[in-house]
């Protein structure tokens, strides 16, 4: 698979699509910006060994229930019934996002095809069928009995997360500056410490040359 850089930026979405995305969200009050990681995105697209069309990515981080309690739609899913749709004899280049278990019903995308297309596979007679991603959509919407509210069109966006902050004691190093202790070998103050630093990354140094902020 050729890796396409992901940035942090607003996907592009059908119009038709945005707007049904946005009512339905308004529907079920959700008001959470749509977004994604943008490194989780990567890393499941290469696990997939293709590119996860916008629209796709949209379902994805909608945060509408239907779909998630009725199909387990979700980015952390896709690997899971991906594997499931072939062991049913699913075509190899199927991409399954979302599934119905209990029917064998796998919803997903075909490598090949048009981004804004949705394609059915049902495991008992093995057929695959293709929809406009509007259109499965709006029948997952009515299979619900979900009404869509007047909304503006919804924007989905890929960001990235925050790295969270080391926990460890507060350390000062004259060259570095502060930083934070992740571990510690041995006794005294010639043990080796790692110490993560904003600047300069994880270094392993020895205790005497630093000072420690934070009491132990």
């Amino acid at each position: 698979m050729e890796r396409h850089l992901r940035r942090n930026v607003d996907l592009e979405l059908p119009r038709r699509l945005a707007e049904l995305l946005g009512q339905l969200r308004a529907s079920a009050g959700i008001t959470a910006p749509a977004v994604l990681d943008v490194d989780r995105v990567r890393d499941v697209e290469a696990a997939m060994g293709t590119r996860l069309p916008d629209p796709v990515l949209a379902l994805l981080c909608s945060g509408l229930p239907f779909l998630h309690d009725h199909l387990s739609v979700g980015l952390g899913e896709i690997p899971r019934h991906s594997v499931r749709a072939r062991e049913l004899h699913a075509r190899g280049d199927l991409v399954v996002f979302g599934a119905d278990p209990d029917k064998h019903v796998f919803h997903g995308f075909v490598i090949a095809a048009a981004d804004d297309r949705v394609a059915v596979f049902d495991g008992g007679d093995r057929s695959l069928h293709s929809f406009s991603v509007v259109e499965w959509l709006t029948n997952q919407a009515e299979l619900a009995q979900v009404q869509p509210s007047p909304a503006p069109p919804v924007v989905v966006s890929l960001v990235r997360a925050p790295k969270p902050e080391p926990e460890g004691r507060r350390v000062q190093h004259a060259k570095w500056g502060m930083g934070r202790l992740l571990a510690e070998q041995g006794s005294g103050p010639n043990r080796k410490i790692k110490v993560a630093f904003a600047d300069v990354g994880v270094k392993t140094i020895v205790a005497r040359f630093v000072e420690f902020l934070d009491p132990e």
